[in-house]
């Protein structure tokens, strides 16, 4: 996927075709955190979305949301952020829609 030495797994591409989300442990080795880059043009410049972690991220099929899972203390979280695709990625910090007892799949 991305010429890098970190594990970068689950990418999606977003549902207008103009971006990419994956999970990467780039910046910490065993820390996945979520990215968005510009799609097809990977490498062009990169988003980090996620502050404490996350992994699958998982666009909405309306194109407004990107969806993300995090741990937390042996639970874990459904993470959210609205964007809007322009030029640029511009995104909301993260927020928490729901979070509970989950066992990863």
């Amino acid at each position: 996927m991305i010429a890098t030495d970190a594990e970068e797994t689950n990418p999606t591409v977003s549902p207008d075709g103009r971006w990419l989300a994956y999970q990467s442990d780039r910046a910490e080795p065993g820390l996945s955190q979520i990215y968005v880059e510009p799609f097809p043009e990977v490498g062009s410049g990169r988003s980090q979305i996620s502050v404490e972690g996350g992994t699958r991220p998982v666009w909405s099929p309306a194109g407004s949301e990107l969806f993300y899972y995090v741990e937390r203390d042996g639970s874990g979280a459904m993470m959210t952020v609205s964007y809007e695709s322009g030029p640029t990625f511009e995104y909301s910090a993260p927020q928490v829609l729901f979070e509970g007892p989950y066992l990863p799949p």
